[in-house]
């Protein structure tokens, strides 16, 4: 039912009913099937075109990378005629305005979280460029003489012809009037209208979460939407003039202003069925007709039995795309190691390639906290938590996909096998969805307060995992499996002569079920053993694993950590990312294998000065996630003038290695092993985020050797632990992720 001022109106529905058996005309009102507004291209060849239909633009996509494409051959047409040629486009999207002014959308430093916009007038001539950090709010006024950017430091006003800029409070939302000289901003509750860069007022709204604001033509009137409810405001008192509700299965999802008054995206969902609609409504937003838009008849979702969503003995996730216990094609990898010449790059997730436009389902129950573009229209991601809080909560990205197909918006309640919008192309004839597990805090998360971090591999939790292939050791030179330098030294060390503290660098690679590309070793061990009686010097311990956790998502702050993961020099280069097969130069000597990896740990390295010089063979590890291993070694000799270590003192604290619990993420029993060199006494705590310790997990004298403790969490509920290990004055800590 929809009710005018609050009260039902008879006459409005049985208008309703008319209007919607009536045969629908195509118009430029169109919206897509979600209810989002859709301009009609007058050529439908164009890749992108003004609001205003004045404007269309072709180009040419020659390379991509997973967040970067390169585009050339950009062909500017007005009314069909061409009137514009680049041969280099500088970014990797673009929005054109309803006076021809283009806006390219630089991605190149996304690992820094920057992007840069260069101003581009219908000639071809540049205008304006500047760089914005954490930007996710974009678009031009109706006439086009204004731009604004949402990031970290506020609203911009942008005024491209003139290079002049203002500096306004943070917006989710935003519009400006006809003129461009006043812009209306929304942040949470809370409408202010600024004139001039001056506020002239502000007002507290019923809802969180607003969904569109718009000015009305003439300048006098302010429309809102959020879920449910349109309302309009006077432009300068803010008295409401009008309002208007849906009730289930509608929702408003679009607004723009028209002519005699307002047009709203509706969209309807049901099992089966997404339609869209456009209202008609006039100035004080009396509805007049409702016109058809696109529809789409929603795919039948075929669940998994619960065998196929098994990963080893915990229940797991099942995959985004259908059939969902069939594992995509792995592009890029979670702490994958990639290089641009002048920085080195950590993949923040896991990189999946599929068909353009394939649909894509949620994996899991909860609540739509973002909906938000980085820059253009290949650039729209969603965020979805298990749970609705004001408070820190974990929850999952989905990256790419098609503005005109996203079924949901912030707030929003979705259900696991939900179809949630398509996947965008991204290179020819595919797409990619970027997917990580991320954290924030908030009932809507958002990007321009730098508060995103990745918690986990998502690896771990997905079934199935058809992953049958051992990693695979190549020689890090003609004639060396391994490489050792001193630490954090650029020169290589002779394996005949090692001294001093040491880094141990391997090649693998890894093949994640059936995808061609080559990824990292998700795990690795080392150890120690004399010759020629190959006696264990120095037990099996952790190299890394990839599985950390950060508290932040741009990318340029991972540069010192994958130092601590990767090797990379003149003669050691990382690959680029459309490469088959990849360079991955892993240090073993440095992390030590938890998921809290530190700068600090970079300091890490073997000691071979605690050893006699002579012989000794060096054994790795290497395992994928699935649990496939290989095992390779290489002799090398230790001279640091040593004939004799001196036997350690009685009462002196003993040596111990802490390894990471496994699994982890874990759903109801995990394991952690730990090595004494002699016996000792050892306790084992486990701790919420709060320093309450909820478990204790070992206690007492325990004898020399390796010792394993088995936890199960039935009684916790999901969240990161931290498991403390202590003996005599040594502490260690790990950290657990309990995911349910």
């Amino acid at each position: 039912m929809l009710r005018f001022l609050g009260k039902p109106v008879l006459g409005l529905i049985v208008l309703i009913l008319f209007v919607k058996n009536q045969p629908v005309q195509a118009r430029e009102g169109a919206v897509s099937f979600n209810g989002v507004f859709l301009s009609m291209p007058s050529n439908p060849d164009y890749s992108v075109w003004s609001g205003n239909q004045r404007y269309g633009a072709q180009y040419d996509v020659t390379a991509v990378t997973d967040e970067i494409r390169i585009l050339e051959n950009l062909r500017l047409y007005e009314h069909g005629r061409l009137i514009c040629t680049m041969k280099i486009v500088p970014g990797s999207d673009l929005m054109i305005s309803n006076s021809g002014v283009m806006v390219f959308m630089d991605h190149a430093r996304h690992d820094r979280g920057e992007l840069t916009l260069h101003f581009v007038d219908r000639r071809g001539r540049l205008l304006l460029s500047d760089t914005f950090h954490g930007a996710c709010l974009f678009g031009f006024s109706v006439s086009g003489n204004r731009f604004g950017v949402g990031d970290r430091s506020g609203f911009h006003v942008l005024y491209p012809e003139t290079g002049a800029r203002l500096l306004l409070p943070k917006a989710d939302r935003f519009d400006f009037d006809a003129g461009g000289d006043a812009v209306v901003l929304t942040r949470e509750s809370t409408l202010s209208v600024y004139r001039n860069g001056r506020l002239t007022g502000s007002i507290k709204l019923d809802s969180q979460f607003i969904r569109r604001v718009r000015w009305s033509k003439d300048g006098k009137r302010i429309g809102v939407i959020d879920k449910h409810g349109f309302t309009i405001y006077d432009g300068e008192s803010f008295e409401t003039k009008g309002e208007l509700a849906l009730s289930e299965p509608l929702s408003f999802r679009d607004l723009r202003a028209a002519e005699s008054g307002w047009e709203a995206g509706v969209h309807e969902r049901t099992e089966t069925v997404s339609q869209g609609f456009v209202y008609r409504f006039d100035s004080s937003g009396f509805l007049l007709e409702q016109i058809h838009g696109a529809r789409r008849d929603l795919p039948s979702v075929r669940r998994p039995d619960g065998k196929s969503l098994k990963k080893g003995e915990e229940d797991a996730l099942p995959w985004m795309f259908q059939p969902f216990d069939q594992m995509p094609t792995v592009w890029n990898y979670y702490e994958q190691h990639m290089g641009a010449g002048t920085y080195t790059y950590l993949h923040q997730g896991l990189d999946l390639i599929v068909p353009e436009n394939e649909p894509t389902y949620a994996v899991e129950d909860g609540f739509v906290k973002c909906v938000l573009t980085l820059g253009g229209e290949k650039y729209w991601r969603l965020a979805v938590s298990p749970i609705q809080t004001v408070g820190v909560s974990d929850g999952w990205l989905y990256a790419h996909l098609v503005e005109g197909s996203i079924q949901v918006d912030v707030g929003d309640a979705v259900s696991r096998y939900d179809y949630l919008g398509d996947i965008v192309q991204w290179y020819q004839d595919w797409g990619h969805i970027h997917f990580v597990n991320i954290r924030d805090h908030g009932l809507i998360w958002r990007y321009d307060d730098g508060e995103w971090g990745i918690n986990f591999n998502p690896l771990l939790v997905m079934a199935p995992d058809s992953d049958f292939t051992a990693p695979v050791f190549s020689s890090v030179r003609p004639g060396r499996k391994m490489l050792f330098t001193n630490n954090m030294n650029w020169s290589y060390l002779d394996p005949d002569s090692l001294w001093g503290d040491v880094d141990l660098i391997v090649k693998l690679h890894d093949y994640v079920g059936d995808s061609p590309w080559q990824q990292p070793a998700y795990e690795t061990y080392y150890w120690v053993r004399s010759l020629p009686d190959r006696a264990l010097i120095f037990p099996r311990t952790t190299g890394h694993r990839l599985n950390h956790a950060y508290p932040f998502y741009a990318s340029s702050w991972y540069t010192p950590y994958a130092r601590i993961l990767y090797r990379e020099d003149d003669n050691l280069r990382a690959s680029s990312w459309m490469s088959l097969n990849r360079n991955y130069y892993h240090i073993l000597t440095h992390d030590d294998g938890d998921t809290c990896l530190t700068l600090q740990e970079e300091d890490r390295a073997f000691a071979t000065a605690d050893y006699p010089d002579g012989p000794y063979r060096f054994y790795v590890e290497a395992r994928d996630e699935w649990g496939n291993s290989s095992t390779d070694s290489m002799d090398v000799v230790f001279r640091n003038g040593i004939t004799s270590v001196q036997a350690d003192n009685t009462g002196m604290e003993p040596v111990f290695r802490l390894e990471q619990n496994v699994p982890n993420p874990f759903n109801a029993e995990t394991r952690m092993d730990y090595y004494l060199s002699r016996p000792a006494r050892v306790r084992i705590g486990l701790y919420d985020m709060t320093g309450r310790r909820v478990a204790l997990l070992d206690e007492g004298l325990r004898p020399a050797g390796t010792h394993r403790v088995r936890y199960r969490g039935d009684h916790l509920p999901s969240g990161v632990y931290v498991c403390r290990f202590e003996s005599g004055t040594r502490v260690e800590v790990r950290k657990w992720i309990l995911m349910r």
